[in-house]
C-alpha cells in the first residue's frame, strides 16, 4: 500500500495490476476490438508511454487460470520482455509500443513473472504493522519535498548517457575476469545477458547524479550494489560475481 501511494505521487502516471488468478481471469488486460459496436475496448495494460506499472503478486492465490487469465498472464510476461502490448483484433494481432518501467512485487521467490532483477527487500519483522505507513504519511504531506522529487525524477529521465571507450573497455575486462572466476568456482551464475543488466544500471546510477556518460567509479558503484543484491538472493548468495 506504501509503495502504491508513492509511486502514485511520485510518478506522473502509474497503475497497479493485481496478478491473482481471480483478478487475471476477470480482467481483459489487452486491447480487444468490438465489431459489433466498432470500438476498441481498452484493457489495464494499455497504457501511455513513461507510465509506470506495478505487477502486484501479494495478493496471489491458488487457482486456475482459465482462457482469459492465460491471456492476461502471458500478456504481462510479453510487456516486461519486449516493452509491446498484443491488440487483439479478433482476425489478427497488431503490436503496440510501450515505454513503461515494470515493477513486480512478490511475498517470495516463487512467481507468475519472470523479474528482470530480483531484489530481496530486509524487513525487521519486529516493527509494528503501521511503521512502514508513518514515514510515508510525513514524506507525502511534505509538498515542496514533493515537487523537488517529481522534477529530480523529470530531470533525470531526460539525460542522455554516453559510454567513452576506455570505460567500455575496463567495463568489458571486468566482466571477462568475473566470468572466469565464476566458472572456476563452478557456480555458472553470470548469464551472459547479466552484462546489459549491469550496463542498464550502470546508467541508471549515472544519471541519478546528474552525469551524461559512464565513468569506471560509477561501474564500481553498480558492481559493489550488486554485490549486495546477489548476496540476498539464497541461490546466489556466495559472491555476485563481484571480485575480491
Amino acid at each position: 500500500e506504501g509503495l502504491c501511494r508513492v509511486l502514485g505521487a511520485l510518478m506522473p502516471m502509474f497503475r497497479r495490476i493485481d496478478i491473482s488468478a481471480k483478478s487475471l481471469n476477470a480482467d481483459c488486460l489487452i486491447p480487444r476490438k468490438d465489431y459489433d459496436s466498432d470500438v476498441l475496448t481498452q484493457g489495464a495494460l494499455q497504457v501511455a508511454r513513461g507510465c509506470v506499472l506495478l505487477m502486484d503478486e501479494t495478493e496471489m492465490e491458488d487457482g486456475k487460470l482459465e482462457g482469459v487469465g492465460l491471456e492476461g498472464l502471458n500478456a504481462c510476461r510479453y510487456v516486461m520482455t519486449w516493452q509491446a502490448l498484443p491488440v487483439d483484433y479478433v482476425y489478427f494481432s497488431h503490436e503496440m509500443e510501450l515505454d513503461s518501467p515494470i515493477i513486480v512485487a512478490s511475498p517470495g521467490t516463487s512467481s507468475f513473472l519472470d523479474k528482470g532483477i530480483d531484489v530481496d527487500l530486509a524487513l525487521d519483522m519486529v516493527t509494528s504493522p503501521s511503521a512502514d505507513v508513518e514515514p510515508v504519511a510525513s514524506f507525502l504531506q511534505d509538498v515542496e519535498g514533493m515537487k523537488l522529487c517529481r522534477a529530480y525524477i523529470a530531470y533525470a529521465r531526460s539525460l542522455e548517457w554516453d559510454l567513452p571507450d576506455h570505460v567500455s573497455e575496463h567495463m568489458s575486462d571486468e566482466w571477462v575476469s568475473a566470468r572466469e572466476a565464476d566458472r572456476s568456482a563452478g557456480d555458472n551464475k553470470l548469464e551472459a545477458d547479466l552484462l546489459q543488466t549491469w550496463l542498464s544500471l550502470c546508467r541508471v546510477i549515472s544519471v541519478s547524479h546528474g552525469e551524461t556518460e559512464a565513468t569506471e567509479e560509477r561501474w564500481a558503484e553498480m558492481r559493489a550494489l550488486e554485490k549486495q543484491r546477489f548476496e540476498r538472493i539464497p541461490s546466489r548468495s556466495r559472491d555476485g560475481g563481484q571480485d575480491e
